[in-house]
């Protein structure tokens, strides 16, 4: 049975919310209309009255695109003046987790994963892509680790590049960046590796805040999960992670 991870909705609206601030800088200015799009969106769904999936996402067709940069390297000395392309595409559908039977009018406070979750990262050179992965929530039916990173395995690639062809699934590589903002940040810190940190620094502290706590708490009950489950067994580590199916209340706290 699938493990439906579930999420808040007031802890991810507030987080991306206080991370499109953060990193408003470094996008295009279509991009930040497009994360604030998919900030109301999701705020919009809790309050609708039923509990039928839908798709949160931002779409492949119009992603959030960061400026050029040469900074993936120190002091600019890239050899390429890249920028990323992420999208998005979660199916999550409206959960009641209060302790009060839900009234008709009462917004849901929670919503939970309806399927595998996908968050797509695209380097490109000028026009012509020159990488790609996505992180990934598995489902029952995922063969790799529940979170992972797979690269490539997508057929508009095939024609560029015979490696990672979508008929081959592997390597599934485990990760502990899950959300889209989690992935928003990576890619963020990587392509612009001398601005990120000061600039961040810089910023209110309130949005820092938000998007500290947030992913710290997130990455504690992960980490503590994934070593609750290691240490209860008598396998290598590595196999109960790839074999582990983590609890719907993993990322919420009751």
């Amino acid at each position: 049975m699938m493990a439906r991870l579930r999420f808040s909705y007031k802890d991810t609206h507030d987080e991306l919310h206080a991370l499109s601030r953060l990193v408003a800088r470094f996008l295009t200015r279509e991009s930040s209309a497009i994360i604030g799009e998919a900030t109301t969106n999701l705020a919009g769904q809790s309050s609708k009255a039923t509990d039928r999936a839908w798709k949160w996402e931002i779409k492949i067709e119009r992603p959030l695109r960061t400026k050029p940069s040469k900074s993936y390297q120190r002091d600019g000395k890239g050899a390429l003046n890249i920028h990323a392309c992420i999208s998005f595409k979660w199916p999550i559908q409206n959960v009641w987790l209060g302790k009060k039977a839900k009234k008709k009018r009462d917004p849901y406070t929670h919503f939970q994963l309806a399927g595998s979750a996908t968050t797509r990262i695209e380097l490109v050179n000028g026009e012509d892509p020159v990488a790609m992965w996505r992180f990934e929530i598995g489902d029952d039916a995922a063969p790799g680790c529940h979170f992972h990173v797979q690269v490539l395995q997508d057929e508009r690639y095939e024609c560029l590049c015979r490696m990672f062809p979508k008929a081959l699934d592997v390597p599934r590589l485990p990760t502990f960046l899950i959300t889209p903002m989690d992935a928003i940040q990576f890619v963020i810190a990587e392509l612009f590796q001398d601005e990120w940190p000061g600039h961040v620094d810089k910023q209110r502290e309130v949005d820092r805040n938000t998007c500290r706590n947030q992913q710290l708490r997130r990455f504690h009950r992960l980490f503590d999960w994934q070593l609750k489950e290691m240490k209860k067994s008598t396998r290598p580590p590595w196999t109960v992670l790839k074999l582990a199916q983590p609890e719907p209340d993993l990322i919420v706290e009751q």
